[in-house]
């Protein structure tokens, strides 16, 4: 695929996150938090799922990142914090967790002349091996680690644009901060699992619309 093609799906990709990104800053769209993060987060694996390049998603998320937070800064930026450090990365995450390295592996052997001529000859036997590209528990560690951080600057932003002091009261009024933050930490489990079934449903797509074989 030509260069100009890729850069080109990049950037339908990241205009697509960075739509997502400020909608759903909009008050009306509060409902909808769920389904545009998923949106914005499968559209910036695109180029890792289509071509293979990690380079362009880490580009797309760069760019749709920057240019969503900049156009939300007047809204409600916190809503669209939590899905730039958490949902995105962890679609990012997700997709090298399920991805496979394949290794070639040549081994040279000499068969002997039958003939006794002296023609021996030497055959390469190749044996290639796929092995996933991060294990399992790691993906795991990378999940909760983006959780926690993604946490943290939901509740610094939540201080720095809205009265946090009330909101905080409020949640800790019956210890119900402690609540959300259990609930969050059993939601990546139910989140791997949507996301898995949406990438699978995506990669399909792709390989309909020829961008993947």
């Amino acid at each position: 695929m030509s260069k100009a093609k890729i850069i080109s799906v990049c950037g339908m990709c990241s205009a697509v996150a960075t739509l997502c990104l400020v909608v759903s800053a909009l008050p009306f769209a509060r409902w909808l938090i769920l389904l545009l993060a998923m949106v914005a987060s499968l559209a910036i694996v695109v180029p890792m799922l289509a071509f293979g390049s990690r380079k362009y998603t880490l580009l797309c998320y760069a760019a749709s990142s920057i240019l969503g937070i900049f156009f939300s800064i007047q809204f409600n930026l916190y809503m669209v914090v939590p899905i730039v450090t958490f949902c995105m990365p962890f679609a990012i995450v997700k997709v090298c967790a399920e991805s496979f390295k394949v290794t070639a592996k040549f081994t040279p052997s000499t068969v002997e002349d039958p003939f006794g001529q002296g023609e021996d000859k030497t055959v390469v036997e190749v044996q290639m091996e796929k092995q996933k590209f991060m294990p399992a528990w790691l993906k795991w560690v990378l999940y909760y680690v983006l959780l926690e951080v993604g946490l943290l600057l939901t509740a610094l932003c939540l201080s720095l644009f809205v009265q946090f002091g009330d909101v905080w009261q409020t949640l800790t009024a019956n210890g119900l901060v402690w609540i959300i933050v259990g609930i969050m930490q059993l939601a990546v489990i139910p989140l791997d699992l949507l996301f898995r079934g949406c990438l699978v449903a995506l990669v399909k797509i792709l390989r309909k619309s020829k961008l993947m074989r």
